[in-house]
């Protein structure tokens, strides 16, 4: 890695699910509350680990914890802490805000405080991004192996089918859990309820998915049309939003769907239409990479055990 490159700021959102949500594999144990102190790994609470290894990375600075002061502390070791313990997209969006009120950063990465990633493979993921970046938005997609018994307990997770840049077969894929967002270039509003319903919904099939989180969205896109209707700008957000949507949900859950069409509809969706009149050279890139260390989030008590993680009360 070069020295050199700028640092990035990365938040890792650590805050509580409050319920245990059913899963597709019946014989599994849902874990929640703060995973973060929850999962301890030689001893050590999980949060701690994984500061670490993004530390030793070299990439990353500062970090920060979003999660509740009241466990965490006002600062973890090297990371500070942003308090909030509220529901997923609303943990974004404090985070987020955080971040950008002290930093006014270009972009910020985010990950989540249940994925242990491996240097070689976290590295691997840095590359790519700095190689491409500057970008609206940059989101990996993790290979299956094709020996699906690395995939151990986490076997359950919903898989889907992506054609890869460059070649003609889709490949199946699991979302990475490391992100990144310029703030000044999406829709922001849009994509904390997006987020926040997406993560509600995420173990549903695709169509069930889109369902969902559209009638979640929908009264919001509508609002916004109407304001720009009263200040005479063309309302087209709802129309824009909702065709590349549906394309995009259609064309995932018939596996059809090649890399630049999910960067194309992502970029419709979530992209905020005065930058890309700024700026008509920069887009958002989700390539497919190999780190399933980013992608095996501990979502079970039998993925921690699987990765020899202690559980404490």
């Amino acid at each position: 890695m070069n020295s050199e490159a700028a640092k990035i700021p990365l938040i890792i959102l650590g805050g509580s699910a409050k319920k245990a949500e059913t899963i597709a594999d019946a014989d599994s144990h849902r874990l929640y509350g703060p995973k973060g102190l929850k999962i301890q790994l030689a001893g050590r609470p999980l949060i701690d680990v994984i500061v670490e290894r993004f530390r030793q990375c070299g990439a990353f600075d500062p970090i920060f914890i979003a999660g509740p002061a009241n466990r965490y502390g006002p600062e973890r070791g090297p990371a500070m802490v942003i308090d909030t313990d509220a529901d997923f997209g609303r943990n974004i969006r404090a985070a987020l805000e955080s971040v950008v009120a002290r930093l006014s950063p270009g972009a910020a990465m985010f990950s989540t405080c249940d994925v242990i990633p491996e240097l070689d493979e976290l590295q691997a993921l840095v590359d790519d991004y700095r190689s491409h970046a500057p970008l609206d938005f940059w989101f990996p997609l993790i290979r299956v192996p094709e020996d699906r018994s690395l995939l151990g307990a986490s076997a359950h997770k919903r898989q889907y089918r992506v054609v890869p840049d460059g070649e003609t077969e889709p490949v199946s894929i699991l979302p990475s859990h490391l992100c990144m967002v310029d703030p000044s270039a999406l829709r922001l509003t849009l994509i904390y309820k997006s987020f926040q319903l997406a993560y509600r919904s995420r173990t549903r099939p695709v169509f069930t998915r889109f369902v969902y989180i559209l009638s979640g969205v929908l009264l919001f896109l509508i609002k916004r049309d109407l304001s720009n209707l009263f200040r005479l700008r063309p309302p087209l957000l709802t129309p824009i939003v909702l065709f590349n949507a549906a394309l995009l949900s259609h064309r995932l859950g018939r596996g059809l769907i090649t890399q630049r069409q999910v960067e194309t509809h992502l970029h419709q969706i979530f992209g905020n239409e005065p930058h890309r009149r700024k700026y008509r050279d920069r887009t958002g890139r989700v390539p497919i990479l190999n780190g399933l260390s980013l992608a095996r989030d501990i979502d079970t008590v039998e993925e921690a055990q699987d990765l020899a993680l202690e559980i404490q009360k």
